[in-house]
């Protein structure tokens, strides 16, 4: 049977533990800042030829296509050290009723986090950075949304999934137990996106995740509740923009 679909296998029970995890942390690191000095580089160059400048939204786009970078540590430290295929970072498949059960439910848990949070934030009267709106960057229109809704929604629930969820976590997990791997993937997970607005539900956001892994066995719900809260968040915008209203994440 395709290792993507055996679903008598157990993803969440991995060799590699709390070491390798660091090490593709720190490799991914690695990757992002030589991608950035890479761009910086070419970008002098580009400058220095005189050729005609590029535009912002390029320039956020291929920023959101480097989110895809997670997905070679998780690979690096996990299926390839072990000889295993890509099914023991979680892409295997869960009984359909399920799986839409869980993402349903977990895409109303994400709902109600973030509106309590906003909530929360209304009645103690909280000054936090917030998390800035990217949509504007990727143009006007249903072409700027289709972009950002590819990279968003696509790319990124993929690849961050693939990574904290199906990398990360039972790595923690095998280590630490699952209490403390819930906890610090969940937190890892919400201090790098780096907005103090948003990090107490993309707290709770990850351990809605978890929990999802952890009854599906499978990474696919929790990909699909990371997908539908981004293209949430854009096509919002993308109304309110229309409508002349200031769209802030």
């Amino acid at each position: 049977m395709n290792a993507f679909t055996d679903r008598d296998s157990e993803p969440l029970q991995v060799p590699w533990g709390a070491l390798q995890v660091l090490q593709a942390g720190l490799t991914a690191i690695a990757l992002f800042v030589l991608a950035l000095v890479i761009g910086a580089l070419v970008a002098i160059l580009w400058a220095r030829a005189d050729l005609p400048d590029v535009s912002m939204q390029v320039i956020v786009q291929l920023i959101f296509a480097l989110e895809a970078l997670l997905l070679i540590p998780a690979w690096l430290f996990g299926p390839r050290r072990y000889r295993l295929s890509w099914a023991s970072l979680g892409l295997t498949g869960t009984s359909r009723g399920l799986g839409a059960i869980v993402a349903i439910i977990g895409f109303g848990l994400v709902l109600v986090a973030n509106w309590a949070w906003t909530l929360v934030m209304g009645w103690l009267d909280l000054r936090l950075a917030e998390q800035p709106n990217p949509l504007p960057y990727f143009g006007g229109g249903l072409t700027g949304l289709a972009m950002a809704l590819f990279l968003g929604a696509v790319v990124a629930p993929v690849a961050e999934e693939v990574f904290f969820r199906g990398f990360l976590y039972p790595g923690l997990k095998r280590s630490w137990g699952i209490g403390w791997a819930l906890v610090a993937s969940s937190a890892i997970f919400a201090v790098i996106h780096g907005f103090s607005a948003v990090i107490p539900p993309i707290f709770l956001i990850g351990v809605v995740l978890v929990v999802s892994y952890e009854v599906t066995r499978s990474l696919w719900p929790a990909i699909a509740i990371h997908a539908a809260m981004n293209a949430l968040a854009f096509i919002s915008a993308h109304l309110l923009s229309v409508g002349g209203a200031d769209p802030g994440f």
